[in-house]
């Protein structure tokens, strides 16, 4: 089901548990590692987790983001000191919220137009989609008045979707 407007999202109560803090990202900070016998994860490289995986990790807090496979159901899991919330997204998703419409739309227009944007309307369709889902799932992960960092421009609608679910989160 598309949820677009705020009064047609659930209200969702805050978990009896919930981190305190949470980060909400288009990537978990993690990379599929296939190396071992086992399948598992390693923690990806990159400013944005060598920056924040030390504060959720010190908060008991949580991070929610897309695994970086798609079309798989992964469940929330431990890794490195940090709880972590898939968000599940089929090869659609992909390709049209975030090759589409993060990629193909909004990331020229913040870098200068370096490339001309496109605009398509099923494009944004499904970055409505995937927003709606991110911040459904971060309102049933969140503690009663935890505090969400939302990153980047993938999520730019997660805040004021998230806040219309739940008021108490910062």
């Amino acid at each position: 089901k598309r949820l677009y407007a705020a009064d047609q999202l659930p209200t969702i109560d805050p978990p009896a548990e919930g981190p305190e803090f949470l980060v909400v990202a288009n990537r978990l900070p993690i990379d599929r590692d296939d190396s071992g016998d086992e399948p598992g994860w390693k923690t990806a490289p990159g400013g944005l987790v060598t920056g924040l995986a030390p504060v959720v990790r010190r908060a008991s807090g949580a991070w929610i983001g897309w695994p970086g496979i798609t079309d798989t159901d992964v469940d929330p899991f431990e890794h490195d000191g940090m709880h972590l919330v898939p968000v599940r997204l089929s090869s659609e998703d992909f390709q049209m919220y975030y090759e589409g419409f993060s990629n193909g739309t909004l990331w020229p227009l913040f870098h200068d137009v370096i490339a001309p944007p496109a605009f398509h309307r099923t494009w944004w369709d499904k970055y409505l989609e995937v927003n709606t889902r991110f911040a459904i799932r971060t309102a049933e992960t969140a503690g009663k008045n935890a505090t969400v960092w939302v990153h980047d421009y993938q999520l730019f609608l997660v805040p004021q979707l998230l806040r219309s679910m739940r008021p108490d989160v910062s």
